[in-house]
């Protein structure tokens, strides 16, 4: 239960025991429940501030600077034309272009090879 709904729900104990609605043993557990309450509330209010000191610590800011969380999770549109993606996706993809570039140094590699493989020689 909140805070706000066990104070309510408090203030009613009382008064009912007053009007000599309820037993003292009722109202002194609503007491009790009130006082859980407000215990956990103040629990909470500590976590938050030590969870906002952490986060603060842990940017790098001030600790006596604010922070303001802004939720608004609203996104721009964007439309894709899927056959463009695709052309694009495989012509600049790393992979497609290592493979070229081994091709090629194996290509020239073998052109070495040939190269050296020729008998060559001096006439004096």
């Amino acid at each position: 239960m909140g805070l706000n709904r066990q104070q309510e729900a408090y203030n009613i104990a009382q008064n009912k025991f007053k009007a000599g609605l309820i037993r003292e043993v009722e109202a002194l557990q609503m007491e009790v429940d009130l006082s859980a309450a407000v215990n956990n509330y103040d629990i909470a209010t500590v976590d938050l501030l030590f969870t906002g000191c952490s986060f603060k610590e842990k940017l790098g800011i001030n600790l006596t600077d604010s922070v303001v969380i802004k939720s608004d999770l609203s996104y721009n549109q964007v439309y894709v034309d899927p056959e463009k993606a695709v052309a694009l996706a495989l012509e600049n993809r790393l992979e497609l272009k290592e493979n070229e570039i081994q091709i090629e140094l194996s290509q020239m590699e073998i052109r070495k090879r040939k190269a050296a493989g020729r008998i060559n020689g001096n006439i004096l």
